[in-house]
């Protein structure tokens, strides 16, 4: 038997998280905290799937996860993001800013789902997994406490959720999993053609991106990284227009380092 420690896990250890965690989870947990934190956030992520699968499985509502949300292989993971996060708004009729709607948006468009309290290291930002009935089931860390963040990382996991069957974590790492659930929030919260809607010229102000970000009910970071990746206007703030976005998550130099096409709204 593994006993879970909250000390440096042994190679042993690290070679039997399959005996701990289902396989869909491991390479993002691995990848998104330190080696000290690996037990703690095993230990995070086994609790809250183990609570889940203790759900009894009764009845249940419509939950929406059809095929054609699901991963593709035949686009870059923040273009099928974005394309993942207009289809759902286009299926459901969301024209708008979401922002304090999103409660009821989810459930119109899920049938049913739950958001629990989830305990894990800093680099990990959320968990999502379907119970026993294929309810999802959202767990969302007590730190994650602005409005704007708190949409930012439910929104991600939602796109898991629609993209894959089973658990998944969204995290801080820059993986293609991770590229793929930002860019789809991003899109999902504040569409990138309803920003250039929006904008009065191809010059963007700091004030103006304040009001944009207000718009939507996302941060002034997400908005940027928008007009940025979709190349909707040059921000006069900066002296030289970035085409894609910075990284502004800590990346361990123990870890090789990927092509990065993302930003998160946690470090906002």
């Amino acid at each position: 038997m593994i006993h879970l420690t909250q000390t440096a896990p042994s190679p042993i250890y690290l070679e039997e998280l399959d005996k701990l965690l289902p396989p869909e989870v491991i390479d993002d947990c691995c990848d998104a905290v330190t080696l000290h934190e690996i037990p703690s956030g095993v230990k995070a992520i086994a609790d809250f799937l183990a609570h889940v699968n203790a759900e009894p499985k009764g009845g249940r509502d419509h939950v929406y996860s059809p095929e054609s949300l699901k991963v593709s292989d035949s686009l870059a993971p923040w273009q099928y993001g974005y394309r993942q996060a207009r289809q759902l708004r286009s299926e459901f009729g969301i024209g708008g800013p979401i922002g304090d709607d999103l409660d009821p948006v989810l459930r119109e468009t899920l049938g049913s789902f739950e958001v629990h309290a989830f305990e894990a290291p800093d680099g990990i930002d959320t968990i999502v997994a379907p119970n026993r009935a294929r309810v999802p089931w959202f767990g969302i860390p007590n730190r994650v406490i602005r409005p704007q963040s708190w949409r930012f990382v439910l929104c991600r996991a939602l796109s898991d959720y629609l993209a894959m069957s089973g658990p998944s974590l969204v995290t801080r790492a820059q993986t293609e999993h991770q590229q793929r659930n930002r860019a789809f929030a991003a899109e999902f919260l504040a569409p990138a053609e309803s920003s250039r809607e929006r904008l009065a010229a191809d010059r963007v102000s700091d004030e103006e991106l304040e009001d944009l970000a207000q718009h939507f009910g996302v941060s002034g970071f997400v908005i940027r990284h928008q007009i940025e990746n979709h190349r909707l206007a040059r921000i006069l703030s900066q002296d030289t227009p970035r085409q894609h976005a910075p990284d502004p998550a800590p990346i361990l130099p123990s870890r090789p380092k990927r092509r990065q096409f993302s930003f998160d709204e946690a470090e906002a």
